[in-house]
């Protein structure tokens, strides 16, 4: 019974591993270029009203180019943010920014991740307290999205952020 289970996941999985290689390809898709998809004028106009220079991508380079999302932000009190691929330097780079700049502009305290309860307590306590090793703590996740040098670069400026008797 188990296996029956495991070999129609996997069934499952390849059929949309599939559906997703294919269909776009049979569309059109996949083979267009970029110049040749026409993007409604409503979208590139928001696009212009919406869009946000920024400076840097590089953590602890100002907050200034970052103080027009406050209008955006509001008097939230969670922000979410996702990244359009996995490992990229400058997502998790700008995560970092934003996190420098939720904590010490907007009064922000806590930080979430998607993780594994148990494995992230290890990184928690090393926030908090500074108990144990930031990179032993990102090797406990088992997962390579967190395990950077971007992700460590953010642990430890939480940490530091806590070491300092003003915060």
């Amino acid at each position: 019974m188990t296996s029956d289970v495991a070999i129609r996941r996997y069934v499952t999985l390849g059929g949309l591993v599939l559906e997703l290689v294919v269909c776009p390809t049979l569309t059109g898709q996949a083979t267009k270029s970029p110049s040749s998809i026409s993007v409604p004028s409503e979208v590139t106009s928001w696009f212009k009203s919406a869009a946000m220079p920024l400076d840097s991508t590089s953590p602890e380079s100002g907050l200034d180019d970052l103080r027009q999302m406050e209008s955006t932000i509001g008097n939230a009190r969670i922000v979410a943010m996702g990244e359009a691929t996995h490992g990229t330097r400058e997502f998790f780079q700008l995560k970092h920014r934003m996190l420098e700049f939720l904590v010490e502009k907007k009064g922000f305290t806590v930080f979430g991740i998607e993780a594994n309860w148990p494995e992230s307590l290890a990184i928690n306590d090393y926030v908090l307290n500074g108990t144990g090793d930031a990179v032993e703590a990102l090797d406990g996740l088992y997962f390579w999205t967190w395990n950077t040098g971007e992700m460590l670069d953010m642990i430890q400026w939480m940490r530091k952020y806590n070491q300092d008797p003003k915060h």
